[in-house]
């Protein structure tokens, strides 16, 4: 069981950094003003 945790929250972790690029790319192409909307 223990070892199938780790392998689930290896696969969460790599989802969360994709998330993140993700974010960042629509965060650039977002206007700044909706970005301090959604940052706040």
């Amino acid at each position: 069981v223990l070892v199938l945790n780790m392998k689930i929250n290896e696969a969460g972790g790599e989802v969360n950094e994709r998330n993140k690029e993700l974010m960042k790319v629509l965060s650039d192409l977002l206007p700044s003003s909706f970005k301090e909307a959604i940052s706040s």
